[in-house]
């Protein structure tokens, strides 16, 4: 009987975990003679049109198609039907064959043979990044290698424990950018039976720091777990309300007067979760006499007005000026005016006034009154916000101060890759918005501790 490479591993807990070595599922050669297999049955590689053969690092198989497309490339490998389990898991090497540091993902798929964009199409899932699963995206620096890596897993939207006969790879690069995989060399694709599936402990402890009438700040004792806890989830009366990389959460928007229940789960870097806490069950406080609060049943809808074209696909933040005597249609019964952002995209992001005009109640917006422009659209960023080297979208605040006459406003970005672009907050002086904004703050969260 031929002898098999067996590992063994001790966990933090003391447990003996049993691994077998890491199986070869294709390792691509420079050639197709030279390419391997390492599994009984599995010996016949897919790969789409575009890909050749290279010999560089460890050899391995690249796009040279000019421009690939998103989903048109793919390299993997088929063979006879087995079955995959929880456990097991799918690592792929790959090599960065430029002198550019770039981030991709790639993509797999057990029953798809060809390409994502041609039929007949199968499901595809979202590989990881092997060092750390909660990342999608990997990064590779010029002339090393990184890997990405999928679970099988028995539950949830990436549920691929079955019987399967193929696996095949699929790439993406951050930004939609196809020119990376030109120099993105797939070494080898292999299956490993070392996943993580020891789920941290069940947390303990859960009680409130504070109660009031609108929330609940909750505290716990930490989890322990093989590999790590990473986050908790908190459940508030059966249903997700949010979680915590911390051993505390605040519960707000609470109704006064009311019963609550809040338990608490922890997850692992793989996403393996606890067992959820003893439930705790809060009472929030009620209001006292006299407290004034909006009531929603007191609201009643006045109809609507329409803005000018030079906020067409605008709104992304708006403030109200209450003190504009004789620059609105003050007697209209609807005095002041709006600041308002236009297009939110970088080359706009700005912000005009507008009037309000009397709202119409018509399902017709054509027949809607339109605001009047009282200052068009300008750049109140400051400067070291406008020389940002990407951005995608901006995400605005605004909110103006009548007593003061400021303007304030807060500029971030939709898709923060690095972590150089936090969110900011500036002001402009009235009685309209100048060209150049004052002050710059950075919007940080920090806790507090007590000595």
């Amino acid at each position: 009987m031929a002898a098999k490479s067996i590992l063994m591993l001790i966990s933090l807990t003391g447990t003996i975990l049993l691994s077998a070595a890491p199986v070869t599922l294709v390792d691509f050669g420079d050639t197709p003679e030279t390419t391997t297999f390492g599994l009984a049955g599995w010996s016949a590689p897919l790969l789409s049109d575009n890909q050749i053969y290279r010999s560089v690092a460890g050899n391995g198989v690249v796009t040279n198609a000019a421009d690939p497309g998103e989903y048109s490339e793919f390299r993997g490998v088929s063979g006879t039907a087995r079955r995959f389990t929880p456990g097991e898991r799918i690592a792929v090497t790959w090599y960065n064959d430029s002198d550019e540091t770039f981030r991709f993902t790639s993509r797999i798929s057990f029953t798809d043979a060809n390409a994502a964009d041609t039929a007949p199409d199968g499901p595809w899932y979202t590989m990881r990044d092997f060092n750390d699963y909660r990342n999608a995206y990997v990064e590779i620096a010029p002339g090393t290698e990184a890997k990405t890596v999928f679970n099988i897993t028995d539950h949830g939207v990436h549920q691929t424990d079955s019987l399967y006969s193929l696996v095949n790879i699929g790439l993406h690069i951050e930004w939609g950018s196809t020119t990376q995989k030109q120099v993105l060399v797939c070494d080898k694709i292999e299956l490993l039976d070392d996943a993580d599936l020891t789920a941290p402990s069940v947390s303990t402890g859960l009680t409130t720091e504070s109660v009031s009438a609108c929330k609940a700040r909750l505290s716990w004792q930490p989890s322990t777990d093989n590999q790590g806890v990473v986050d908790y989830l908190i459940t508030m009366n059966g249903e997700i309300e949010g979680y915590s990389r911390s051993t505390d959460y605040t519960a707000v928007f609470l109704q006064p007067g009311q019963i609550y229940s809040f338990s608490v789960t922890a997850r692992d870097a793989v996403g393996n979760e606890s067992a959820a806490g003893h439930p705790l069950r809060v009472v929030t406080s009620t209001l006292p006499p006299g407290d004034s609060l909006l009531d929603p049943n007191g609201f009643t809808y006045q109809g609507a007005f329409a803005v000018p074209p030079d906020f067409i696909w605008g709104g992304e933040a708006l403030a109200f000026r209450t003190d504009h005597s004789g620059r609105t249609s003050d007697d209209d019964g609807f005095p002041g005016s709006l600041y308002i952002t236009n297009l939110n995209q970088p080359e706009h992001g700005q912000v005009g006034e507008i009037d309000i005009p009397a709202p119409l109640i018509d399902s017709n917006p054509d027949n809607l009154k339109q605001a009047t422009v009282l200052t068009v659209p300008v750049n109140i960023r400051p400067d070291n916000i406008n020389n940002r080297d990407y951005v995608d979208i901006w995400r605005t605040g605004l909110h103006y101060e009548n007593d003061t006459g400021v303007l304030y406003s807060a500029w971030s970005i939709h898709y923060t890759v690095g972590g150089g672009k936090h969110p900011s907050l500036s002001s402009c002086q009235g009685p309209s918005p100048p060209r150049t904004a004052a002050g710059i703050w950075a919007i940080q969260s920090r806790r507090r501790t007590t000595p």
